[in-house]
């Protein structure tokens, strides 16, 4: 963090103004109040935090008092008694009654400490309560695209759902991160992985993870079993897979050497087999048959009629074999892809790339005349199709390249993040995602992005 920079922000925002006290104050009173102001413009911030001190000591319950020794301490540089005293006054940030001051003074103090993860939460906090605050809102600019950054000695493999990634430890070890960059301690080494989920286990959110481990007297078997997060083993569905899912819509998505099929939760075949298919999400899959794809929704598996059916040459789909993670499919046809609704209605106009949705309230990537753009799950352009290349989004951001570096936009097309890094994964609606700096190791990042800090 620059400490030119924050000094410069606590500038525009800290102001003198007088303290408030009864009508019936001493002269004297007033006097000290005006000279530990004459002090701090001055410069003289520890001499004016001992005058205003002894004022609080005559007036113990002043807020006004309390809150300008805080920033004293702040303008002196102790952003971590500044932080104290304003946490005090704020409770946190707990919901009690903090005037706009205080918060622009406890996010000023959180900089200072170079804690930006406490600084966007205090501002996210604030612009909820005072959403047309001036001071507010100025720091809300100026904070748009700066980011902290901590290096994990990891290569990854893949990006997975939730801020999750599959990475190689520096043991050469597969493990699974967490969204904090974090590893998982396992109990079990696994070869590979092709799905996870995030179940509610009494009450706690687990992960569930779709593992399996290379046979050694039969290299095309894979001995599939779903673990935990810790690596501790949960079930090994029977049969012989070259490919297992995680439970999704009651059913789950596997390859036999019979073809393509789903299984129910309770491990039972439900007898159906494809060229091809999609893991169901939001009650929609997409399956393969003679060439072809059509749509289909739980109800249609094993269904014979398919007088009513639209056929397409191809769908999208994201790494975890889903097509429909946005409620809607891209589908390809003669003249190009275009999003659909599961009944086959048209609902953008045809482009000639596109990157399948990540989540229901993401944002995905469209290709046209050789330049890349952002539509929402509605089929509605929310970025002009003017970049390089752009990766579809988990929320309101989505990663950008130019030349050979990645940044960050917002879906209006506004960047936020200028491109610097060699890669740059999804970014969760908390402002974090991994990206890589010329070299395989995962940097977390913390953005302080408009969709980190508001839901607007």
């Amino acid at each position: 963090m620059k400490k030119g920079w924050i000094f410069l922000l606590i500038g525009l925002l800290v102001g003198s103004g007088a303290a408030v006290f009864a009508a019936d104050d001493k002269d004297e009173t007033r006097e000290a109040v005006v000279h530990a102001e004459q002090l701090s413009e001055s410069g003289y911030h520890l001499d004016a935090i001992v005058a205003y001190e002894k004022l609080l000591e005559e007036n113990p319950g002043d807020k006004e008092l309390k809150e300008k020794i805080a920033r004293e301490y702040l303008l002196a540089g102790d952003g971590r008694t500044a932080s104290d005293l304003l946490e005090e006054m704020s409770g946190g940030g707990n919901g009690r009654e903090v005037s706009a001051d205080i918060y622009c003074d406890l996010v000023c103090s959180y900089l200072e400490n170079e804690d930006m993860e406490s600084a966007i939460r205090i501002l996210r906090q604030a612009k909820e309560l005072y959403p047309e605050n001036g001071k507010i809102d100025h720091l809300h600019r100026e904070l748009r695209g700066m980011y902290e950054s901590s290096a994990l000695d990891y290569t990854p493999v893949r990006e997975l759902d939730n801020g999750y990634m599959l990475a190689y430890n520096a043991e050469d070890q597969l493990c699974l991160m967490d969204p904090e960059g974090h590893e998982y301690p396992k109990q079990t080494v696994f070869d590979g992985m092709d799905d996870m989920i995030t179940v509610e286990e009494g009450g706690k959110k687990t992960v569930l993870m779709s593992v399996y481990d290379l046979s050694s007297d039969k290299t095309e078997r894979c001995n599939y079993r779903y673990v935990d997060k810790d690596g501790n083993m949960r079930v090994t569905p029977e049969g012989e897979y070259s490919y297992l899912g995680c439970p999704r819509d009651g059913k789950i998505l596997f390859r036999d050497k019979e073809g393509w099929g789903y299984l129910d939760e309770s491990m039972k075949d439900v007898g159906v087999r494809y060229e091809d298919a999609t893991a169901f999400c939001e009650n929609t899959a997409a399956v393969k048959e003679n060439g072809r794809w059509r749509i289909i929704s739980t109800e249609d598996l094993g269904a014979k009629d398919e007088s009513n059916t639209v056929w397409y040459e191809d769908v999208v789909t994201d790494e975890r074999k889903i097509c429909s993670a946005s409620g809607n499919v891209f589908v390809k046809t003669e003249t190009g892809y275009r999003l659909v609704s599961p009944s086959g209605k048209a609902l953008s106009e045809v482009y000639a790339e596109v990157r399948a949705f990540s989540g229901k309230d993401g944002v995905a990537a469209v290709k046209k005349n050789e330049k890349w753009g952002l539509i929402d799950a509605k089929g509605q352009e929310t970025c002009p199709l003017r970049f390089e290349e752009t990766a579809s989004g988990d929320a309101s951001m989505a990663a950008f390249r130019k030349g050979d570096r990645w940044g960050y936009i917002h879906k209006s097309g506004e960047i936020y993040v200028e491109p610097e890094f060699a890669s740059a994964g999804r970014m969760s609606k908390d402002g974090k995602a991994y990206v890589t700096l010329g070299s395989a190791w995962q940097i977390r990042l913390l953005i302080a992005g408009e969709e980190s800090i508001t839901d607007e």
